[in-house]
């Protein structure tokens, strides 16, 4: 019998695959989705270890988008509660094109969320830098194991996600942070302000899932030099 970590693996996988189905429809097509962890199987299993761990009780990620993330945190640990900050268009109207589009296909993934991990699954809703604080505030005993940066892509939010997830962390809590590849210089700021450490970062494949990307867009991302990059941190304590 294969490990229980390479079996929820497997499972994610076979959950993915039938969401996946429903993330193109309600979206127009695989265009339609936005970019996700699963484009890549070196971030799913880096990701996939991460939650695994066996001090993870809660996880934080802030960044939703189509729930990728979320359906593999909630299945690689399942003892563990999310929490999740986003904008959530289908209950906030959206702002955007992009969180118009988001608006498409959110829901199917929620849904199945919801009914399979419900009760280990929390939306908070709003603006991160808002969200994040109040929540921190209201609820101070509540702590995340594990931290996934992966919000607004626009500097200087992913600065800020760090910054304000610390009222929220553990002196042993590890951050995973998405699309450094231009993203680098936000968590080397909060390095050089004294609040973090770099881990590692990594560089994902050249190729990508076929059945979870675009792979038309990511072969012209690979061919401009822009291979995508995740990495881990820490805060840091005084």
């Amino acid at each position: 019998m294969l490990p229980r970590f390479f079996q929820n693996l497997g499972r994610y996988y076979e959950t993915l695959r039938k969401l996946q189905k429903g993330l193109d429809k309600a979206a127009g097509g695989r265009q339609g989705v936005i970019g996700n962890i699963a484009w890549l199987p070196s971030q799913v299993y880096y990701y996939a270890r991460a939650a695994a761990a066996s001090h993870v009780k809660t996880i934080c990620e802030v960044g939703y988008g189509a729930g990728h993330s979320s359906v593999l945190y909630l299945t690689m640990n399942p003892k563990a509660h999310l929490y999740s900050f986003d904008i959530f268009p289908v209950t906030s109207g959206s702002q955007s094109e992009v969180l118009e589009n988001q608006n498409l296909f959110q829901s199917v993934s929620l849904k199945y969320i919801r009914e399979y991990h419900g009760s280990r699954f929390t939306a908070v809703s709003g603006d991160s830098n808002t969200s994040i604080p109040e929540f921190a505030r209201k609820h101070p005993h509540t702590k995340c194991d594990l931290i996934s940066i992966d919000g607004a892509h626009i500097p200087p939010q992913p600065f800020f996600d760090i910054l304000h997830f610390r009222a929220l962390a553990r002196p042993e809590s590890i951050m995973v942070l998405d699309d450094m590849e231009f993203l680098h210089p936000e968590l080397q700021r909060a390095v050089k302000e004294g609040f973090a450490k770099e881990r590692e970062c990594l560089r994902g494949e050249a190729f990508t899932d076929r059945e979870f990307a675009n792979v038309e867009y990511y072969t012209s991302y690979v061919k401009a030099g822009e291979q995508k990059m995740f990495c881990s941190a820490q805060y840091l304590w005084q």
